[in-house]
């Protein structure tokens, strides 16, 4: 059935994705980043993580100020833009160099480093809010807050992809509110 189909597609992109997540080299140690490093972006795990190699060494890193939607969910509208944020990553970042701006913590309770990605001048998160791949991530306050929340309403405001669509507009309010509610 068209369902089990889906299904199975599901549960073999969301495997995909986690041998993705678990794919630092257990060989090679935990990368020692200092802000203005030029790192390589050797993965993509997600819409908002990937992973950086330092020398031989690799670690973990949590894109700074933004939140992209799981490729891996059972709506199709939310999956497409999980998907397309990947898919931007992957043509923008993936096996080039980056520079690395620090927010403050460095890491987060996980072991991340939480940085914002730099290519080429052009601050990577922020492209991602103003193409509509990601939204801007609330819960916590973070230093270039208010220029991102200006990119992400102008995106808002010509409905450009996470922006356009009904289910992904009311999970982004609902998201907001969550945020803002953890926020106080």
């Amino acid at each position: 059935s068209v369902t089990a189909l889906l299904l199975g597609t599901a549960v073999a992109f969301a495997v995909d994705v986690e041998v993705r997540r678990q794919h630092l080299h257990p060989f090679w140690g935990q990368a020692d980043l200092r802000a203005g490093d030029v790192v390589r972006v050797v993965n993509i795990l997600n819409g908002d993580e990937v992973v950086i190699e330092k020398g031989r060494a690799r670690s973990r890193l949590r894109m700074l100020g933004i939140r992209s939607f799981d490729p891996v969910v059972n709506e199709f509208e939310i999956t497409a833009f999980g998907r397309a944020s990947v898919t931007f990553l992957e043509q923008w970042i993936l096996d080039k160099q980056v520079t690395i701006a620090f927010g403050d913590p460095m890491k987060d309770i996980h072991g991340r480093y939480l940085a914002y990605l730099e290519r080429d001048g052009v601050d990577i998160n922020r492209r991602m809010v103003e193409e509509g791949v990601a939204m801007v991530y609330t819960e916590f306050p973070f230093s270039r807050e208010s220029p991102y929340l200006t990119t992400e309403r102008m995106a808002r405001e010509v409905r450009r992809g996470i922006w356009g669509g009904k289910k992904s507009y009311r999970r982004i309010v609902a998201l907001r509110h969550e945020w803002a509610a953890a926020r106080v």
